[in-house]
Parts: structure tokens; C-alpha cells; sequence
């Protein structure tokens, strides 16, 4: 997605609708507005505003926006519009408020509005107004507060108000007030904000209400609320406007959204410490206790869709725009292969990146963007390995590359386009490594390809083709790596090819499928050069997108949740000969969208947050290499040191070691999370260390360095200042 998003609202079957500052989604341009259907593709619903969507209600086939916009699709709508949920059209209501409308809430046939307003529908209403839906007329319902409001609830026939008033009608009531629903007369029910009074602060205020039960959670700024000292977050009764037991306990607090799912609530902002434990930006909290949550999305910060390697660098590719901790990388990144920390390479791409390959000191990668490193670059592009340099290669394809693959001197493209450049090339095409000028191969597919694999003198293609090279073959073909046509090969599939990978006399397939050369096989099969199905069999329950070998073993991600009648959430471990599920688990809570193996290690990109029963978000390694004989356990006391604390570029940690042992160097921040890993494993000497540790990737603040040899344990204090 390019641009920023300021609201989420749900669409009711599963989707969102989006709003802010926005310029495309899911590499379709969209202004300000989209709807994300469940499955997570771009709607074509595009109803276009002039300017920045802050508000967004859907009830039935009417979705409300507000916000700063002038225009929708051309129709003039001044802040405010409702659009048909189906088709976006812009429907008649048209109450044209005269400043811009930062809340949107519907109930007992009323279209509540709040913002900055002093004129709405030609009534003087001021900061907020009651609507007929169907006139966009204002009715007499007034709730006379004196300035901004930022958010609506209503509550059986009631409404609360927050925002930065500080009367209601006159009397003083600041920032939230419960009005009745049909007068707007203010109701006795006061939770009394106070805030904070510095000239340096902004005015207390109420950002975001949400119903829970019997309490109404609050968020915002503000040192107390309800009678009792609560900083940013609290749970008032409804009854009497008084804060119940559940306290957060933030300190130097201000929050912003606030969700809930199931017993977990979920606050964003800026906190010190929330719950006893340090702050952030992100939190969630037991609904019941406000107990805080081992939950802190860990990085990177989005899916990761793709991995390459090369040299000493894993290459990542996906959604996200951070890695760790000031670290930040937009849909582009390195992680060294030996300590698992980010390197100082990152190409600025301005979208998602889907693909990732890495071959002769480059790496090529495609996506939905349109820039990279500030030029222009649409859907594919090549970097230096090393520099990050962006390269001169530029096939120039009109839409999505889902495989890049290596035959010699030639990239061979595999995907969604029908033209590289002003050369029309049908979803599969060869370019040179130069400047990615297509060459004469052309077998000419007619529908998309998803995977590739390059043989000695064959090119295996998998996808939603039913004809390529000349030949009529269903998803899966072997074309001639020279001239392009389709040879005898021809196995064929019942659905979609979606990855491909070469085992010993055979080929690994996986996707969408229930049958392979006319065998029963669901989503996973092995086919020999014949092209007839083997007797390996794993089948699985959903489509599997990433294969990799090491050794006996082939691993498989997808999205699956079962391998035959054996639970696998998103990962498995198959034998190579036979197809039986090894005991090996790395089950994960969201989908796995690729699989590397580089050397003993295997490398998993996807969009989950935890795998393997320990949060890790989007790209994870587990070595597959044998356990190591164990060094003889250290004895004695550890001793280290660490300094110069605090530092700015580099510390040094310094310990001696009795015997020989294995050592593990780990930086933590002071949630728990994990920065870096400056020395993994390795097996040391007895007598005296000195292990740099490099900061310059770390904000100010205070870490805990954790020293591990041979059962031995210590943890020293490392402030790093900017």
C-alpha cells in the first residue's frame, strides 16, 4: 500500500474499508478510500475523494465517509458522503457541513456526526449534529458542546461525545458527555477529565470510546477521569460515570485507537509503561484484569512474501517497512545468514514485494510498486547484492511477476503481464541480464504462470495455462530451453501449479490440485520424467506455496492445516522417498507464502506472528544441521562487563571463561524482544574475550545484553544514547 491510513472500519462480511491519505492498495491505484475484500484483494469499489477519509461507517448497502475531502468521483461533497456499498456511487445524502468531520456513528434512524463543523445541512450545529439519513436534514437534536469532537458511541438510546470541548450547554463538562439520543440534552453522568496543564502538552482530550459490557473503555489524554488517576486509558461504569478496578497503570500515557477481541483489548499510542512493564507503541491488555499481554508484534512489521539468498545475506521481501527496532526497510531487506540481524542494505521500494531471486552479485525482485530508490521501476526491478545500487535492468512488464528464474546469461519472467515494454509477451518471457531486452523465446502461454524451474536443457512451468510452447497442456508443462515449444512431458493437473522444485529424478508440485496425471493427489505430488505420478503421496488440506530439501527430507509451507489425517498448521516435514510425515513441527499461526533451504539452514517468510511456539513475526531460520557434540558445561561464576555505557556506535563486552565452552551474545530491549544477536553458538576457549557489539541501529534507550556459555548465564544493563 502507498500512503498513510487513519481509519479501519469492518465491511460486515469479513473485509475492511480503508481511508486517509492513500494513493494506491495492492498496487491499484486508489485515492483515499478502498474496500479490501476477506480474502484480502482490492475491491474494484473506487469512489475517488479529493482528500483525506478519516471517518468510515458501513450499515447495510450505505458506507458513510468524512473527513477533509471536497469532491467524491467528481460529485462536489463537502467532508461528508454516503456511498452505495456495492458500486461506490455517490448517493444523494448531502448535509454539507462547512469544516471537516472526524466521527461518523448511526443509530435509531439518526446519522450522528462530529468534527469541526459550526454549519451543517444550513443549521448552525456546533462540533456535532444529529442527520436524517434520508434528507440529510438536521433535527433538533443539539448536544451544544463548545469545540472539536473526535469520536461517537451510541449506547441503547443514549450517545456518548469525546473530544476537546470543555462545556456542554454552558456547565462545565469536559471532553465526554452522555446526551440522550432524540434532545441531546446532556444527561447526569460526568466522568469529570482532568488534564494535563502544561503550556508544552496538548489539551486533554477524548480520542476513541468503545462499549465493553457494563464499562465504556476511554482513551485519550488525560491524568484522570472517573475520580481516579488514570493516564490515557481507563473503563468507566456506565451507570455512574466512575472508573471501575480495571487500571492499566500507564505513566506519561496518551493513547489513540482502541480495539477488542475476544478478552483482549488492544491500544495504541505512546506510553512509558503500561501494566508494569515497559512501554511502546502497540499493546494489548485482558479485558477483565488489564493485565498486560505477552503480545508485542515483533519484527518486521508485516508479511513477509518472499525470500532469496546470496553470499552471507538472506533476502526478504513482503509488506512490511521495519525490521527491528530503528531499522527501517521499506518491503525490502537483508538478514545476515550467520547472527540472524538485519544488514545495513535496503533498497527504498514504494510497495509490496512478492518475489525475491538472487543470482551473480544481484537481486532481481518484483511486486506491486512503481518506484525504487526514487526511480521509476514498475513491478520488477534489480539491485546490487552488496550496495543496494539500483541497476539499469528494466524488462518494464505491464503488470504482476510471480517467478523470476536463471538460464545462463537470461532471466526468465514468469507471471501476470501480457507486454515487457512496447514487446508483447504473454505471462512468460526470457530477458537479457544487461538492460532486460526480451529475447525471440516466446512459447506463449494463455493464462498465468506461477513457478519456474530451469534443467540443463529443459524449463519446467507451472500456473493456469491450458496451452503453452504450441501444445495443449493443463498447468503444468516442460518446454525446450531453447526454442520454447512444449515437449512429450506432460503430466497435467485438475487445478493450478503453484510451486515447483526438482528432487532426484523426479519434480516436487505443489498448489491448488486434486489430481496429477490423473492420480488422486491433493495439492502436493512428485512426478517422474515420464511424466507419470509417483507412489509418493502427502496430501494436504489446502494449497502449498513454498518446497525446499535438505538432506531425506522435503519441507513444505502453504496454507494448509493438515498433512492426510495428521495435524500441520502452514509447515511439514516429508520423507523424500516415501512421502511420510516426519515428527519434525514448526506450526505457525497465520500462512507460510515461501521456503528456502541454504545450507543447514531453512528459511520461512509468511504472515504469521508466532511459529514454532515462540513469537517471531514473518520470517523465521531453523538449522537442520545435525546437534553438535556439546562442550563440557562451564563451572564457576561467569564474569563480564560491558561499556562504554552508555555509547553511541559501538560497546564492547568483555568476559573470561574457565573451560571451554559454547557462547551465545544476545541484545534485548526492555519489552523482552530480541535486536540482534551478535555471536551465535560458537564454541570458544578457556581465558579472556572481547565481542564488539555495534548500536548504531538502535535508538536511545537502555537494552540488556545476555551473555550465555555452557549453562552459565549473565545479563548487564547497555544504555545507547544518539
Amino acid at each position: 500500500m502507498a500512503g498513510w491510513v487513519w481509519v479501519v472500519a469492518p465491511d460486515g462480511q469479513g473485509g475492511w474499508y480503508i481511508g486517509g491519505d492513500i494513493v494506491a492498495v495492492g498496487g491499484l491505484p486508489r485515492r483515499n478510500l478502498a474496500h479490501i475484500r476477506a480474502d484480502h484483494t482490492v475491491d474494484d469499489w473506487s469512489p475517488d475523494p479529493d482528500g483525506r477519509v478519516i471517518a468510515i461507517t458501513a450499515v447495510g448497502d450505505t458506507v458513510y465517509v468524512g473527513g477533509s475531502f471536497w469532491n467524491v468521483g467528481g460529485v462536489r461533497r463537502h467532508y461528508i458522503a454516503a456511498l452505495d456499498a456495492r458500486r461506490g456511487q455517490i448517493l444523494d445524502f448531502n448535509p454539507n457541513p462547512d469544516n471537516a468531520v472526524h466521527s461518523i456513528a448511526v443509530a435509531g434512524g439518526h446519522v450522528f456526526v462530529g468534527g469541526e463543523f459550526t454549519n451543517i445541512a444550513s443549521v448552525g450545529r456546533n462540533f456535532v449534529a444529529s442527520l436524517n439519513p434520508a434528507t440529510s436534514a438536521a433535527d433538533s437534536w443539539d448536544a451544544g458542546v463548545n469545540n472539536e469532537v473526535l469520536c461517537l458511541q451510541p449506547c441503547d438510546t443514549t450517545v456518548f461525545i469525546g473530544g476537546y470541548f470543555t462545556t456542554v450547554h454552558g456547565l462545565s463538562q469536559p471532553c465526554l458527555v452522555r446526551t440522550g439520543m432524540t434532545s441531546g440534552a446532556a444527561l447526569p453522568w460526568n466522568a469529570n477529565v482532568v488534564g494535563p496543564s502544561s503550556p508544552n502538552s496538548l489539551a486533554p482530550h477524548v480520542n476513541a470510546l468503545l462499549l465493553g459490557g457494563s464499562q465504556l473503555f476511554v482513551t485519550g489524554q488525560f491524568l484522570s477521569i472517573g475520580g481516579s488517576a488514570r493516564q490515557g486509558l481507563a473503563a468507566l461504569d456506565l451507570a455512574s460515570a466512575q472508573c471501575t478496578a480495571w487500571d492499566p497503570r500507564a505513566t506519561s500515557a496518551a493513547f489513540g485507537a482502541i480495539a477488542r477481541l475476544g478478552n483482549s483489548i488492544y491500544v495504541c499510542g505512546d506510553f512509558d509503561s503500561l501494566a508494569g512493564r515497559a512501554g511502546g507503541q502497540v499493546a494489548a491488555l485482558d479485558a477483565s484484569t488489564a493485565a498486560r499481554l505477552d503480545w508485542d508484534p515483533p519484527p518486521p512489521n508485516d508479511a513477509v512474501l518472499s525470500l532469496g539468498a546470496g553470499g552471507n545475506g538472506v533476502y526478504l521481501g513482503g509488506r512490511f517497512n521495519a525490521l527491528g527496532q530503528g531499522r527501517s526497510h521499506a518491503h525490502l531487506a537483508a538478514i545476515d545468514t550467520r547472527t540472524g540481524t538485519p544488514l545495513d542494505w535496503g533498497p527504498i521500494v514504494q510497495g509490496t514485494v512478492t518475489r525475491v531471486a538472487v543470482h551473480g552479485g544481484r537481486v532481481y525482485f518484483a511486486g506491486t510498486f512503481a518506484y525504487v530508490n526514487g526511480q521509476p521501476r514498475t513491478y520488477l526491478a534489480a539491485v546490487d547484492s552488496a550496495t543496494g545500487e539500483l541497476l539499469p535492468w528494466s524488462p518494464q512488464p505491464n503488470w504482476r511477476v510471480e517467478q523470476i528464474a536463471f538460464d545462463g546469461e537470461h532471466v526468465l519472467l514468469g507471471g501476470w503481464f501480457s507486454s515487457l515494454g512496447s514487446v508483447a509477451r504473454a505471462s512468460l518471457a526470457e530477458v537479457d541480464t544487461v538492460l532486460g531486452n526480451p529475447t525471440d523465446w516466446n512459447p506463449s502461454p494463455n493464462d498465468w504462470v506461477e513457478s519456474l524451474v530451469v534443467t540443463d536443457s529443459l524449463i519446467y512451468v507451472g500456473g493456469w495455462f491450458t496451452t503453452i510452447g504450441g501444445q495443449p497442456r493443463a498447468s503444468l508443462a516442460a518446454l525446450d530451453a531453447r526454442t520454447g515449444q512444449a515437449v512429450s512431458w506432460n503430466p497435467g493437473t485438475n487445478g493450478t501449479v503453484m510451486s515447483l522444485a526438482p528432487g532426484p529424478g523426479e519434480l516436487f508440485v505443489g498448489g491448488t490440485f486434486s489430481s496429477v496425471a490423473s492420480v488422486a493427489r491433493s495439492n502436493l505430488a512428485a512426478v517422474d520424467l515420464a511424466g507419470a505420478a509417483t507412489p509418493w503421496t502427502a496430501n494436504t488440506n489446502e494449497r502449498v506455496l513454498g518446497l525446499a530439501f535438505h538432506d531425506s527430507t522435503v519441507y513444505v509451507g502453504g496454507f494448509f492445516s493438515a498433512v492426510g489425517a495428521e495435524p500441520r498448521a502452514h509447515m511439514a516435514a516429508l520423507d523424500l522417498k516415501t512421502g511420510a510425515l516426519r515428527p519434525w513441527r514448526l506450526d505457525s499461526d497465520a500462512n507460510v507464502w515461501d521456503v528456502l533451504g541454504c545450507g543447514d539452514q531453512l528459511y520461512v517468510g509468511g504472515n504469521y506472528w508466532w511459529i514454532g511456539n515462540s513469537p517471531q513475526a514473518g520470517i523465521a531460520a531453523v538449522s537442520l544441521a545435525p546437534p553438535p557434540s556439546t562442550p563440557p558445561a562451564a563451572t564457576g561464576r561467569l564474569s563480564a562487563t560491558v561499556g562504554p555505557t552508555p555509547c553511541r556506535t559501538t560497546a564492547t563486552l568483555r568476559y573470561s571463561l574457565s573451560t571451554t565452552v559454547r557462547v551465545s551474545v544476545a541484545v534485548y530491549d526492555l519489552q523482552g524482544r530480541r535486536i540482534s544477536r551478535p555471536f551465535v553458538g560458537g564454541v570458544q576457549s578457556a581465558g579472556p574475550h572481547a565481542l564488539p557489539i555495534d548500536v548504531t541501529g538502535l535508538r536511545t534507550g537502555c537494552y540488556l545484553c545476555r551473555l550465555s556459555a555452557g549453562g552459565l548465564f549473565a545479563t548487564l544493563k547497555l544504555v545507547v544514547i544518539k
